[in-house]
């Protein structure tokens, strides 16, 4: 028996340790993950995560005012297409509009008041700017009689104003096209007006030609002037100022070559001017008067207000 317990106790006692040593390692483990030091009272706060950082919204496209109405004419609303059928279908109303364009009391006080001085012209100095004209007879030669043959409605001023009506229908373009119309008919009302004042005044002297023009007013100034005058409208000074330069000329070789008196060049003048200001005038757009235009400009859509001064 004590055989038995002496080999026993050491088989027991080695048990004993290697739980003993089982146990220390198994309280060393739960001592690392478990902190029992910690204060019972502390919590951890669950932060919110930080917001994404924020992206830079790229500003609107600042639109300048001024910039879309510097570019409202630049980019032309679609039209339908220009043909002579649909340019005739409008004639009707176009007379229309010119004739009340012209119609108007200014118009009327200033041709009084150029009739007026015509006169006062024709009673005084006519006859003596006839005689010196006789002493001096075509002071410029050829000169003179080449700016005469400018004012000729049968073989310069027809073929010009259907050459510019046909440009007009072949490029399309729209402001182009309206003066090519605006010419057109200031250039009819003028040469009408003047003829029927010629026969209205008993002065006109023909050789039964219907574009022989020796009367009152002179035709060859007014045409050229209403032509002058539609021009500055559409074109401005620096178009208008040179063209009323060769008007003005072309009345004095009038007068130069025995066509027409003083006072025929200056009535016809300011008849014609009247004319193509008026009928240019309303064509392009009234002074003072307003109109909205659709304007696209840079991918931005909208309407332009414009006033005409």
């Amino acid at each position: 028996m004590l055989t038995s317990a002496s080999t026993t106790l050491p088989r027991l006692w080695t048990v004993l340790c290697a739980v003993f040593a089982v146990g220390i390692a198994g309280c060393g483990t739960l001592g690392q993950t478990v902190n029992t030091d910690a204060p019972a009272t502390e919590h951890v706060v669950a932060h919110p995560p930080p917001p994404p950082a924020a992206v830079e919204a790229t500003p609107p496209a600042k639109v300048d005012p001024e910039g879309l109405a510097a570019h409202a004419f630049d980019e032309e609303p679609p039209h339908e297409r220009y043909t002579f059928l649909s340019d005739t279908f409008k004639a009707s109303s176009i007379v229309g509009e010119d004739s009340r364009a012209l119609l108007t009391w200014e118009n009327a006080g200033i041709l009084s008041a150029a009739g007026g001085v015509a006169y006062l012209l024709h009673e005084t100095v006519d006859d003596e700017v006839e005689d010196n004209v006789e002493k001096h007879h075509a002071r410029w030669g050829k000169g003179s009689e080449l700016l005469s043959h400018g004012g000729d409605a049968l073989y310069v001023h027809t073929p010009l104003l259907t050459g510019i009506y046909a440009w007009g229908l072949y490029t399309q373009e729209p402001k182009f096209h309206d003066f090519s119309l605006s010419l057109v008919s200031a250039y009819k009302f003028t040469a009408l007006g003047t003829l029927g004042l010629q026969f209205a005044t008993h002065t006109r002297q023909d050789d039964n030609s219907l574009f022989a023009d020796r009367g009152f007013p002179s035709a060859p100034t007014a045409t050229s002037f209403t032509m002058a005058a539609v021009a500055e409208e559409y074109y401005g000074p620096q178009v208008g100022v040179p063209l009323y330069v060769l008007s003005g000329l072309i009345g004095w070789s009038e007068i130069d070559q025995h066509q027409h008196s003083l006072s025929d060049v200056m009535f016809g003048s300011v008849f014609g001017y009247v004319i193509g200001k008026s009928i240019g005038g309303v064509h392009k757009g009234t002074p003072g008067e307003f109109r909205i235009l659709p304007i696209t400009v840079s991918g931005a859509t909208g309407v332009a207000m414009e006033r005409r001064f």
